[in-house]
């Protein structure tokens, strides 16, 4: 029995890449972080995104897959 490879709905994740963008965007707004870095704020905002993503990414994968036992 092979187990069906589960995703996570389309949705849920562009939500979640707009959410992580807005946050970082907020708080490069709010502090000023990344200000004087070589790339500008934009490059480092996209990769702390980007982590971000990653990491609630797979934990909305680990709660929805609890939710389809």
């Amino acid at each position: 029995m092979s187990e069906k490879k589960m995703k996570l709905p389309v949705g849920i994740q562009l939500a979640n890449i707009v959410l992580c963008i807005g946050i970082w965007f907020g708080l490069q707004k709010a502090f000023g972080w990344w200000e004087d870095s070589e790339n500008g704020p934009l490059f480092s905002i996209l990769i702390c995104a980007l982590i971000t993503f990653m990491f609630t990414n797979s934990v909305l994968y680990g709660y929805f897959r609890s939710q389809n036992k």
